[in-house]
């Protein structure tokens, strides 16, 4: 991998002062770990909808991506009857119908499948296409819903293809399991939410991320706990990706009381190595009195923060 300027990602490494070779060294053990708290945009219009500052996440979907084939013969277009006809292209349509169709089919709290990229080959104006390839991004709450859901696709688009005479095959590309929030992060993102003037916040928001994060790959190494603000029409990684200063201040301040519940509930979570001298766990870090959330101000007005101007500007509004 290198960049414009023909430097090599091993190289930056290095000019940084980095050691790539010792990569390894940074990894943490799971016995070192208590959980993982994340705090993100919600990357969908749930919560703006609702008129909620905040909410916990349940869980982050797991995705898998394939990339699908459909197979039929290039001819010519003025010399080739329909009867003759095995378009790739227009079945490779029909299956792309039947994606979103039965996706739908799962319901608002089922499954998503996206289809983003197809080419189509030869590609002449006056040319049946022969071959399609399009792309299949298929995510859901749950591992079994997500797995159901590919094997009714899959046999779905064989029938669509082989009625038309064409031929059909599938490569996966990638595959992630969901990964479940911890029950006792959830709690304490809940109570961090409730300790909030947010709106409802008596009874907290859940939601499940159709979008993957970070928490997704620490999830293999320890528990995993995702509190989700408010942000503009659902937009992100956009231009257009916006999010309101008092939700900022209301997630800090429930994340910040969040990870004070996890703080004050560590001990009866630390294994037996924590009490050796290399322990991270400080006996002072335990001896803490959790601080309470700051008070917040109404939501039309203008909020002080201690972190709050770590949060850049474009990213108010």
């Amino acid at each position: 991998m290198r960049d414009e300027q023909g430097i090599s990602l091993r190289e930056a490494f290095i000019e940084f002062g980095l050691d790539p070779d010792r990569v390894g060294e940074a990894a943490r053990r799971p016995d070192e770990l208590i959980g993982y708290l994340e705090a993100h945009i919600e990357q969908g219009p749930e919560l703006e909808a609702a008129g909620r500052s905040l909410g916990y996440v349940s869980t982050i979907a797991g995705a898998r991506r394939f990339t699908l084939t459909v197979t039929g013969e290039t001819r010519h277009a003025g010399g080739t009857p329909y009867p003759r006809r095995r378009d790739a292209l227009v079945g490779a349509g029909e299956c792309i119908t039947a994606i979103e169709r039965m996706a739908k089919e799962t319901g608002p709290q089922g499954c998503i499948a996206t289809v983003g990229k197809i080419e189509v080959t030869p590609g002449a104006v006056n040319v049946i296409p022969g071959r399609a390839e399009f792309s299949l991004d298929l995510r859901a709450a749950t591992d079994v819903q997500r797995d159901a859901l590919w094997q009714d696709l899959h046999a779905e688009m064989s029938r669509l293809c082989n009625q038309r005479g064409l031929t059909f095959d599938y490569t996966e590309t990638h595959n992630a399991p969901a990964a479940p929030c911890a029950p006792w992060l959830t709690a304490a993102v809940q109570d961090g939410i409730r300790a909030t003037d947010d709106a409802g916040a008596a009874e907290p928001m859940r939601l499940w991320s159709r979008a993957g994060h970070d928490a997704m790959a620490m999830a293999a190494v320890t528990d995993i706990g995702m509190l989700f603000l408010r942000c503009y029409d659902g937009i992100s990684h956009h231009p257009g990706e916006d999010v309101l200063e008092i939700d900022v201040a209301r997630g800090l301040d429930a994340l910040e009381a969040a990870v004070l519940t996890v703080a004050a509930t560590a001990d009866a979570r630390v294994q037996p190595w924590a009490s050796t001298p290399e322990s991270r766990f400080r006996p002072e870090y335990h001896e803490r009195t959790p601080r309470q959330p700051q008070e917040l101000k109404a939501a039309d007005t203008p909020l002080e923060h201690p972190l709050r101007h770590a949060v850049p500007p474009r990213c108010l509004r």
